[in-house]
């Protein structure tokens, strides 16, 4: 995975760009709720499962371990859409 810097006025551009182009990014993040919802709705996430966690982002992984645990209780797996919510509520 490449990390590429996008600047916050240019996130919701960059982003369109690169879905546009079919070139998606592994993991994306934006303090545009309404856009990222947007995204989801078309179908531009998939589901995270606990095994991929574990295994490319361990740390991650440990930290939200609370997180994991409550969404256990209404689905199975933890969505991008539920995790962008969550790292932009809190």
């Amino acid at each position: 995975m490449t990390f590429v810097p996008v600047t916050r006025k240019e996130d919701v551009t960059v982003f369109n760009e690169l879905l546009a182009a079919g070139e998606e990014p592994d993991i994306l993040f934006s303090y545009d709720y309404p856009t990222m919802i947007s995204y989801y709705s078309r179908g531009a996430f998939q589901p995270i499962d606990e095994d991929v966690l574990k295994t490319y982002a361990p740390t991650f992984y440990e930290k939200t371990k609370d997180l994991r645990n409550i969404q256990r209780l209404t689905t199975k797996d933890i969505s991008l859409r539920q995790l962008v919510r969550w790292l932009i509520t809190g």
